[in-house]
């Protein structure tokens, strides 16, 4: 069976969006639970849709960091 590379994500688990955005599990998961980020449960796993995921980050406040000398 061949995988088109050029098909978008649909889904993401909280495993592999921890590790895509450097936050931490607990964090997604703290997120779900307040329903912050929407999440759909297949069976035994939470899966969060790429629409809800565009959606979440979109409406993050913007953070400026200055660099520390």
């Amino acid at each position: 069976m061949a995988i088109n590379v050029t098909q978008q994500r649909m889904a993401w688990g909280l495993k592999e969006l921890s590790e895509s955005l450097g936050l931490s599990v607990g964090f997604l998961r703290k997120e779900v639970k307040a329903g912050s980020l929407p999440a759909k449960r297949l069976g035994r796993r939470v899966v969060v849709l790429q629409q809800d995921l565009n959606s979440y980050l979109a409406s993050q406040p913007v953070q400026i960091v200055a660099d520390a000398k």
